[in-house]
């Protein structure tokens, strides 16, 4: 369990209003592509405009991880792609590669 997770498990039987950060995609930061969608409470909000703290016993976390995990493939190849250029562009490139790591 997250530390987040273990706070909400805490805190719900007691009653106690806690708020949680999401950080999901966030594209653009004024709600128009909808990226951030998250669903608090039974209505659709949009982190970047309406958060990104919210009521954590009012969110809808398997549909956030559903779309937290939609494009985990697309993100891991982007990043190898950056990763790959970034190293293509570094000065110590050659040194880096002679490096034994141990």
């Amino acid at each position: 369990m997250s530390g987040s997770g273990f706070s909400l498990y805490l805190s719900n039987p007691l009653k106690i209003k806690t708020l949680v950060s999401l950080s999901p995609i966030m594209i653009d930061g004024t709600g128009m592509c909808g990226s951030c969608r998250v669903e608090v409470g039974g209505e659709t909000k949009l982190a970047c405009v309406d958060g990104p703290e919210f009521d954590g016993h009012q969110v809808n976390y398997e549909l956030l991880m559903d779309r937290l995990n939609a494009f985990k493939k697309q993100e891991k190849e982007a990043q190898q792609l950056f990763e790959d250029e970034e190293m293509q562009k570094c000065r110590m490139k050659e040194d880096f590669e002679r490096m034994e790591f141990e």
